[in-house]
This record gives structure tokens, sequence and C-alpha cells, in this order.
């Protein structure tokens, strides 16, 4: 088995931890195609350019907002409210296809109500691309803006040199501006119906190789571009001087965040998944099913709840919501009880109060009432029979509830034992700070515990495959557990302390766990005993661990 390295571990899970607390994404896209231009012909294709874009960039991995046929105060607006977004992400990206140009030595991105009468109406009517620019300034790690938007036009048809495409300029510390033809250019809108040339090379290049590293993927557009637009277009791209180390993809393989979130929710019974996939990509093909899970989940809640408390004002409500429940019918039994319970209290009979005392149970919110009513019910019936004997009916003492309760008490059925919790005996020790992180322990981790317990029998490669979701029900079944579901915070913590004395690399991650206090408080002799242990067990690498975590004590 690969072992598997901590470093790159810890550096995920506080990744995740950091993404998750902040609410953020890890690459996020704003596409704008504006076409319908009020003082000019409306352009041809920046619509299709940007759903197409739109829909590259979400398979790559962005979440991308998209929006069409910008005003100059709608522009503005678009970028502010991205800005917030680009700040909280590792990439950001711009993506614009309509008019553009160069006016005094400034190039400016034009929404569709620019009338641009007079050179210096730029300032006021079009939008500066150093705004859109400092938009994505707050990116963490890369700031590309993307420039599908040199084509021909009437605005300023005296100015001079400024009617034909735009002009270049610098670069900054980890931004790439990318246009769709060189500075002073005119770029092709392509055949209407269609995509620009520019636009149908990148979005395939993306597609084709979303992993590219940036340098080589601008670069490599030329002649494809040239040969989508039928004439000479050559793409400009311009690099900063300064760009982070290493290899910089501009999307990623592999399922899109979105998916990704969505398919998580909608495999498991997480209500805040569901909550949260919704909330951060509204308009995902998933919503719908994603909405009808969490109404399913939360009728279940609602539903046990309602039984739970047996309160005749929530099992109606339940039942309302309830129509192809399961646990209809145990409604309509609680419901019924209670009108049996009201058909008691209204009559005082003897028989009919013991009937509806011993239906209710010891913990039902009407069985005070049913307690209330009984003496007087015995002793009504013991008067009776006094009568019918000529004889005198006493008058009822006044301790008569009093004095019988001890009687009901005795007759009243045990109650049963509280379920044992099959998880008890491995959170004794779970530290409530810590647990949220238990959740992002590796997928290999799991599934090496999984393994030695003799749940999963398929290679340990991180993927949460139909062979992982079969193991964790077998676990889940075989601990006394709901075979369906996803592993919550409690229950890894809980796996991993059964695999530890069957496995050394699964003593060691407890080890780990340990020594950096991940779901279990943090005991830096109990990580050194189980990383020695492991070592001395045949796992190579848990010294290695033993070092890194210990440096954290």
């Amino acid at each position: 088995m690969k072992p598997f390295a901590l470093p790159a571990a810890l550096a995920a899970l506080l990744s995740a931890l950091v993404a998750f607390a902040a609410g953020a994404s890890e690459r996020v896209a704003l596409v704008i195609g504006n076409s319908d231009y009020a003082h000019q012909a409306p352009l041809a294709n920046p619509a299709n350019d940007a759903n197409r874009m739109a829909e590259t960039l979400r398979k790559i991995g962005y979440d991308v907002r998209q929006h069409f046929n910008l005003t100059e105060r709608e522009l503005m607006r678009t970028l502010s409210d991205f800005a917030d977004v680009a700040d909280r992400a590792e990439v950001a990206l711009v993506y614009y296809s309509g008019h553009g140009m160069e006016i005094g030595g400034r190039n400016y991105i034009i929404p569709v109500d620019a009338e641009l009468k007079r050179e210096r109406d730029a300032q006021f009517e079009a939008v500066d691309l150093a705004k859109v620019r400092t938009a994505i300034a707050g990116a963490a790690k890369l700031k590309v803006v993307i420039l599908d938007a040199c084509r021909n036009n009437t605005f300023l048809p005296s100015t001079r040199g400024g009617t034909r495409g735009l002009g270049r300029i610098t670069a900054e510390a980890g931004e790439i501006i990318a246009y769709s033809t060189a500075p002073g250019s005119v770029a092709q809108d392509g055949p209407p119906g269609e995509l620009s040339p520019y636009t149908r090379a990148l979005a395939e290049k993306l597609e084709e190789s979303p992993d590219l590293d940036v340098r080589f993927l601008f670069t490599s557009l030329g002649r494809l571009t040239e040969q989508y637009a039928g004439v000479q277009q050559r793409p400009y791209t311009e690099f900063a001087a300064i760009l982070p180390e290493g290899s910089l993809p501009l999307g990623r393989a592999g399922p899109p965040p979105a998916d990704e979130a969505y398919r998580v929710a909608l495999a498991g019974d997480d209500p805040e998944a569901l909550r949260r996939a919704v909330a951060a990509f509204p308009d995902h093909t998933d919503r719908a099913a994603a909405e009808a899970r969490l109404a399913a989940l939360e009728a279940d809640r609602f539903v046990s709840a309602a039984l739970a408390s047996q309160d005749r004002a929530a099992l109606e409500a339940a039942l309302e919501l309830a129509t192809d429940h399961e646990e209809r019918p145990a409604l309509l039994a609680a419901l019924a009880l209670h009108a049996q319970i009201d058909e008691a209290l209204g009559s005082g009979a003897l028989d009919a109060l013991d009937g509806a005392w011993r239906a209710a149970g010891e913990t039902h919110p009407r069985r005070a009432a049913l307690e209330a009513a009984l003496p007087e019910a015995v002793f009504a019936e013991a008067c009776a029979k006094l009568e019918g004997y000529g004889l005198d009916c006493p008058a009822a003492p006044a301790t008569l509830a009093e004095g019988a309760a001890p009687v009901i008490a005795a007759a009243a059925p045990a109650a049963p034992p509280p379920p044992a919790d099959p998880l008890a005996d491995w959170l004794a020790d779970v530290d409530d700070a810590s647990l949220g992180k238990a959740e992002e322990i590796a997928m290999e981790w799991r599934q090496t515990a999984l393994a030695a317990l003799g749940h999963y029998r398929g290679a340990i490669d991180g993927a949460k495959g139909p062979g992982t979701a079969g193991a964790i029900s077998a676990w889940r079944s075989a601990t006394g557990l709901a075979a369906t579901g996803d592993l919550t915070a409690q229950e890894i913590v809980a796996l991993m302390k059964q695999a530890a004395p069957r496995r050394a690399e699964a003593q060691a991650y407890l080890g780990v766990m340990y020594g950096l206090g991940v779901g279990v408080k943090k005991d830096p002799e109990a990580s050194r005993r189980l990383l020695e242990g492991a070592a001395e067990g045949g796992f190579a690498d848990a010294r290695a661990y033993l070092r890194s975590v210990s440096n954290t004590w």
C-alpha cells in the first residue's frame, strides 16, 4: 500500500477547514456577455460565448457568476459584489465578451447603454479595465482577466486610434491578462449563432487539458484561433513578471465542486450538507433533487419529534406533511389515542379510563389527567355498588387522588431502559472543540481502518466509490448503527479507534489524531505510544509521523 504522506494530509485538512469557515470557493469566475447595445448594432455571439465559457469553467472547478447585457451601473455593482467573492478565493477570473476599446491611453469595456460621442465620455459611460483588475486583486494566488472584447464598432468615428482594439498594459504580480487578439487589432465575432473563434479555441483547450499550466495554455491558442477565424488573428497574453512558483493550471480535472457537493449531500442524510450545497450552488441542476431530499429529511425529523412528544398539535401538523410517509399509520394511531382519552375523560367511566391509561404509557403528556380522573371513577363505581345494596355512599375524602397515587404508581408498567449507545465505549475522550476536524480525515485513512476491520477489500485510493460506501454500511451495521448514511465525526473517531489494534497503519493514524488533537483530546503520551507501536508493527512512516506531530507539542 502506498504510504500516506502526513504533511500533505495536514495541509489538506487545514485548507479544507479554512475554506469551509470562510464560506469560500477555491476558484471563482465572473462571466459577462454584452451584445444588445443601445447605440450600436447588436453583436452576434457574446451571449453564446458567455454561456460556453461559463459551462466550461464550471466543468473545470469554478464557482461561476454569469451576467448578460449590463449597463454601466449594473456592471459597476457586479464588479463590487464579485470583489467580495474574489477576496476569499485562490484563483479569481473575469471573462468578458463584448465591445472594448482603448481611449486616451486607457482600456475600457463598454456597457450596453454607452453612447460615447466624445472621448471624454468614456470616463462616465464606460468601465475602466483597471476597475476589473481591482475587483479580483484580493485573490490569494492568481488573478486572470480574459477579454474577447475587440470587435469592430462605430463608437467615436473621428477618434484618432480609439476605434480599433485594446491597448497593451503591464500585468502586476500574480496577474494574467489575456486578449483575443493583439493590441490595436480587431477580433472576429464569428458566424451568427455560433462562437467567437477565440472563445471556441479557449473553451476547447480548457476542457481538453484543464491541468495545463496557464503559460502554455494561453500561448497555445494562436493556431487554433486563426483556424476558426479564417483570417489572421493572433491572441495576445500579458503575464506578470512575478507568478506563483510551480505549475499553474487554470482548472482541474475531475468533477467540479458543485457536482461533488451535491453528490455527497444527496448520498447522505445530513440536512446541513444539503442546505450548504443549495446555498453555495443555487443554479445547479440537482438543486430540485436536493430540496426534495431536504424536505423529506425535515418531514422525517418533524414526524419523529411529534411521535416522541405525542403532543396532539404536533401530531396533527406532522400528519399534514406525511401524506406518503411510512410513519403515517403511527401518527394516525397516536391521534386515535388522543380521541380515546377525550372519550374516556368525557364519560368518566372506569373501564374507559383504565383502558386509555394503560394505552397511554408512562410518558404520554395526558397521563396526569388520566391519573387524576381514575380515583374519582373508582370511588364513583364503588358508590354505585353501595347504592345498589341500598346503602348510602360516603362523602369522598379530600385526599382521594393523593391516596390513590401510590396504587396507580405501583400498577404502572415499568419504563423501558434507554437504548444503549453503540459508540459509548469509543467516545469517552472525544474533544468536542476539535470534533469537526475528524470529518476532514483523509479517505485513505478511513479505507485503511475499514480494511483492518474486514469491511473493505478495494484499493486504498482515497476515492469514495461503491466499494467504500458498502464498507461504511457494513461497518455501521456491525457496530449497531443504521446501515444507511455517511460517517459522522463521532463515528469516524470510533472507527479509527476500533481499527488501531488491528493494523499498524491504523494505529499510526490514531497516534496522529492524539498528537494533533483531531476529534480526541490532545495527548502527546498516547500519541507517542501509538506511533512507536506502529513502528514496531512494521509501518515504515510511523517515526516520521512522530517527528512531525511532536513539533506541535
